[in-house]
């Protein structure tokens, strides 16, 4: 932190000692001083008391924070925190796959995480862990048709990916100007159209394209960014245990919404009414929340993007490292199943495969956001990405294996993974949010994080694809396992560029 510019907060300097509180919430000073230069705070007294009063709310996140506005608890917090775990429920989930020929690869992103991520939507992520069901229907049940091909069906779901975290990019700048609910609401409007849609798109491939890939993908990115920004809005030093909590509803989602589709779908209404099903179930769930849904903050104004951030090297590291995750994080739960199918476990195993992997998930995201906040968020995300790289590469020993001794690893890597790559769905956005200079600009910072990985989401599953058919598992799994280790070590360089004491909580 020396050599950096002494940093500003509300129009006066700060001293060191509040300079390092400030770190601890992953702030630099470097940033800080960015981010005063741009804004370019009144100096007199008079607009210096002005700026004061009508910002209170947006207050920059530190370990104070608590008695400088963030509630860090209460009725009103907890309560968005569970609307923000619902949205990342309810929406039927599109990635998960239930049942893979031996020599078919689950070739569509898996956001459990979000994603995650991430960064945000139970009832869109939970229903986009789905679609290995998609998957199944489409390959198994309808051989002939426009979505039998692994290359047509990657497409699809890689496309549904990007356009989530494309739409995401927009939302989580709106999300800073605008009323949440109204976003959540143009949100739900649109996935559910997409679900009445898909059911009316087979046997056109086009029309399954820009209802499943594109506007189902639309409507659950513009709902994840409200539930990362609001829960944002009410924490500052327990936001790793609040945004853990809303990332795990993607996993309950990942466990839950296949079993609802896969019993819709083969022993009851049928494919069309599965999804028009479904769209009803994730319509109540989305009005039940909209009324929990709110900012604590005021609109912001000025630009849409803070450019300036990006010449803190810190900041700039952080995102080219989830660049390079996003590239490989996602493709052992795109081989496992197949994996799995190849080396001789029945297919009714291999249905729980998903959901050992997901309820893994739900207690690595917990776990890694309580720790988060008591050790670091900064430094539990470069663990969680060290051990998710080191078991991928672990999953090239289990080749060879046959029988009961490979359902046996199989599982446990499953579990083990998900465990870990769930922690690191749970801390990417806490991260990157605690970067952002003020609470009511949280959205602006979500918005560069999606916008990073928006195109190796759309490109990583092709790529496993192409590395799938021509070289087999052991290419495919070792450069996913390269791409994760080698941003976890661009991540460990924007943690030194923050603060080069290993020991810092940050």
């Amino acid at each position: 932190m020396d050599g950096l510019d002494q940093p500003w907060q509300h129009g006066r300097r700060i001293s060191d000692k509040k300079a390092e509180d400030l770190a601890q919430s992953g702030l630099s000073r470097g940033m800080l001083a960015e981010h005063d230069k741009e804004d370019a705070w009144p100096t007199s007294d008079q607009s210096r008391e002005a700026a004061t009063a009508t910002s209170s709310a947006a207050r920059l996140p530190c370990a104070s924070d608590s008695a400088d506005g963030f509630p860090e608890g209460g009725a009103s917090a907890w309560l968005v925190v569970l609307a923000s775990f619902i949205l990342y429920f309810g929406e039927p989930a599109s990635h998960r796959r239930l049942e893979l020929p031996p020599n078919f690869p689950l070739l569509v992103c898996l956001f459990g995480c979000s994603q995650d991520v991430d960064p945000s939507a139970s009832v869109g992520f939970g229903f986009q862990n789905a679609f290995g069901v998609f998957q199944t229907y489409y390959t198994n049940e309808r051989p002939g048709g426009p979505l039998s091909t692994p290359s047509r069906i990657s497409w699809v779901g890689s496309f549904q990916v990007f356009a989530t975290f494309a739409s995401g990019t927009v939302t989580g700048i709106l999300i800073d100007r605008l009323d949440a609910r109204l976003i959540v609401a143009s949100g739900c409007l649109v996935f559910v159209t997409s679900c009445m849609l898909i059911s009316i798109s087979l046997p056109h491939y086009w029309a399954v394209f820009l209802s499943q890939g594109l506007l189902q993908g639309i409507g659950i990115g513009i709902l994840f960014a409200p539930a990362l920004a609001c829960t944002s809005h009410f924490f500052a030093r327990r936001r790793g245990v609040a945004l853990g909590i809303v990332a795990s509803g993607s996993s309950l989602g990942g466990v839950v919404w296949p079993i609802v589709l896969d019993q819709l779908i083969h022993h009851g209404p049928g494919f069309e009414w599965a999804l028009r099903i479904s769209g009803f179930i994730a319509l109540a769930l989305l009005l039940a929340v909209l009324p929990l849904v709110k900012k604590r903050v005021p609109p912001v104004q000025g630009k849409f993007f803070a450019l300036g951030a990006f010449k803190h090297v810190g900041f700039t590291m952080l995102l080219a490292g989830q660049f390079l995750v996003y590239l490989g994080l996602f493709w052992p739960y795109y081989y496992l199943p197949s994996l799995a199918a190849s080396q001789g476990v029945a297919s009714t195993a291999i249905f729980y495969l998903a959901s050992a992997s997901n309820g893994a998930s739900i207690l690595g995201r917990l776990t890694a956001g309580l720790l988060g906040d008591k050790l670091g968020r900064y430094n539990i995300l470069i663990i969680s990405l060290s051990l998710s790289g080191l078991i991928i590469f672990s999953t090239i020993a289990a080749l060879p294996l046959r029988g009961q001794e490979a359902k046996r690893t199989i599982f446990a890597i499953a579990t083990v993974y998900g465990f870990f790559s769930g922690a690191f769905f749970a801390l990417q956005a806490a991260a990157v949010t605690s970067l952002a200079p003020s609470a009511n600009r949280v959205g602006e910072w979500i918005a560069m994080l999606y916008l990073a990985v928006s195109l190796p989401a759309l490109f990583g599953p092709p790529i496993g694809a192409q590395l799938f058919q021509t070289r087999g598992y052991t290419a495919a799994l070792a450069f996913a396992g390269c791409m994760v280790s080698a941003g976890a070590i661009v991540v460990t360089f924007s943690r030194l560029a923050l603060d080069r004491r290993l020991l810092k909580r940050l």
